[in-house]
């Protein structure tokens, strides 16, 4: 089961991850579903992320900034895993993973 289906944004740059929160912040993108309309009004995802992590999330929250909801479904997805995920090696992961992680703070205001 996939695991961080979608989440909450905090004020701090983290998230919360609880089943209680029907509507989230952003879908993780492994198990988004989002129409064309959705895209046209939001944009595709920004390209300065790199490969792997918080791409979804600034997509949620640029959705979330036009007025458009996010929410997760029950029941939770299987996800068979990412394949595009195994072709970096665990030093370069970590290393996009950060460096993700401190452009989305940056761009919106994170701390």
């Amino acid at each position: 089961l996939h695991r961080n289906a979608g989440s909450r944004v905090s004020a701090w740059g983290g998230n919360t991850r609880s089943p209680n929160f029907p509507e989230v912040d952003y879908v993780g993108w492994s198990v988004i579903f989002a129409s064309k309309v959705c895209f046209d009004k939001v944009g595709l995802l920004d390209e300065r992320f790199q490969i792997g992590y918080y791409e979804d999330v600034d997509f949620g929250l640029r959705a979330k900034r036009l007025g458009l909801k996010c929410f997760v479904t029950s029941p939770p997805v299987a996800h068979a895993g990412g394949r595009s995920m195994n072709t970096l090696r665990p030093r370069e992961l970590g290393h996009a993973r950060n460096m993700n992680l401190a452009y989305l703070k940056k761009k919106w205001g994170l701390k």
